[in-house]
């Protein structure tokens, strides 16, 4: 069986009020930036299989990037304003979704996480 490298990510997702509608985002006048969203962190749990790992490149100390060997299409969904010249209210915004293919690269950072991955990697070989 394939040996898998857990890792915390960080992820970027879209507030939503009580109805569940995303929260317009206001510049410092209090005024909606037209097609933008007030955000918030999450943190996802991820895994991957260390024999896909092409190569690792490591932008310093505590922060490598990882490449895969796959390829893959995944969903995004993007709110969007329905009509752009109208300001921003639950009825005028929608989610639209559209695919794009991708090949994995992930970004580990921090001194633990960078050793136990080198260290995993080297148990691989």
């Amino acid at each position: 069986m394939a040996k898998h490298f857990f890792y915390t990510r960080e992820v970027q997702v879209v507030k939503k009020d009580e109805q569940g509608n995303a929260i317009p985002l206001k510049d410092e006048k209090g005024e909606v930036v037209k097609g933008k969203f007030e955000t918030e962190p999450a943190y996802r749990e991820d895994s991957f299989n260390l024999s896909k790992v092409i190569r690792t490149h490591m932008v310093d100390d505590t922060h490598v990037i990882v490449l895969l060997d796959d390829g893959h299409e995944v969903t995004e969904k993007t709110p969007e304003l329905k009509n752009p010249s109208k300001p921003a209210h639950p009825q005028n915004i929608i989610e639209v979704k559209s695919r794009v293919w991708v090949q994995s690269e992930i970004s580990i950072k921090g001194e633990e996480a960078v050793q136990r991955l080198f260290e995993a990697l080297k148990a691989e070989e």
